[in-house]
């Protein structure tokens, strides 16, 4: 649990973090996207023996799909955050299969990449998800809810709230602007290998800055959808 005495500190200019507020959502997607990042680096590294880049956007260490996941994790675990260990396991990996699941099906139809397959995995389904990502989801959301969570709201409500405020908003609209753009690089490339001609300032301005070479050498994993 955490301490309120830690974190109400609302009349010395702090900011009561453990609510789930626009500033919440914020801090946890930067630190979920963050050490996302760096997790998938580390398995990566341990896997291949070399390090291959694992950003999911083009500006920063960082991967979105597990700043979205702690998200999601947030909103659905924070009511049984106190719960056994192995409820907020179970539901932790029962709701990060569904979040995988889903956004596996948005990159596919919506976005026309995929980013993981899972069809080598025991255990798959329709190499979206597998049981051991999802028992990895499991005690990543349980790890996440009842240890850091708590952990990092102790740590930032210490912060001086203007300054959080101004430094969370200043990460939000430079999120907005690498992911915007990490997209339509994205959606550039694709349509490079399919021999579309760049038709406007902006495709030109994409081809000139973000060629494909470049974007290979960030989203190591995308794979079109033909």
């Amino acid at each position: 649990m955490i301490n309120k005495t830690d974190i109400n500190g609302v009349n010395k200019g702090r900011m009561d973090i453990s609510k789930i507020t626009f500033y919440t959502i914020v801090w946890n997607f930067l630190l979920g996207s963050f050490f996302g990042f760096c997790l998938e680096t580390i398995v990566y590294f341990y896997l291949l023996g070399h390090f291959i880049n694992r950003q999911g956007v083009i500006y920063g260490p960082f991967s979105q799909i597990y700043g979205f996941g702690v998200i999601v994790f947030l909103v659905c675990l924070y009511k049984i955050r106190d719960r056994k260990w192995y409820i907020v396991f179970l539901a932790s990996m029962a709701i990060g299969t569904i979040f995988e699941y889903v956004a596996s099906i948005y990159l596919e139809k919506i976005a026309g990449y995929a980013s993981w397959d899972y069809s080598s995995h025991a255990f798959n389904f329709e190499g979206r998800v597998c049981l051991l990502i999802s028992a990895a989801w499991g005690i990543f959301g349980m790890l996440y809810i009842k240890n850091a969570y708590p952990f990092f709201c102790k740590v930032l409500s210490r912060i001086n709230k203007k300054l959080i405020k101004t430094l969370l908003w200043l990460f939000f609209l430079f999120m907005i602007f690498d992911l915007t753009l990490s997209e339509f690089a994205i959606n550039r490339m694709e349509e490079r290998e399919s021999g579309i001609p760049a038709e406007n300032k902006i495709e030109k301005y994409l081809d000139e800055h973000y060629p494909d070479e470049k974007l290979k050498e960030i989203f190591t994993s995308v794979k079109f959808i033909k």
